[in-house]
C-alpha cells in the first residue's frame, strides 16, 4: 500500500526540496537535501 505524501509540508526555503525526516520524536523537521531543522508548530 503506497502512502500518501503529506499535504502540510510545504518546500524547504533554502533549497525548495519538500522532502522532510521528523527529528526530535515528531516536534521538529530536517530537510533530508539541505539539513535545514524546522520547528512545528
Amino acid at each position: 500500500m503506497k502512502r500518501k505524501p503529506r499535504k502540510d509540508i510545504e518546500p524547504c526555503k533554502e533549497c525548495g526540496h519538500n522532502r522532510w525526516k521528523t527529528v526530535v520524536k515528531g516536534k521538529a523537521w530536517q530537510c533530508r537535501k539541505c539539513g535545514e531543522v524546522r520547528e512545528e508548530k
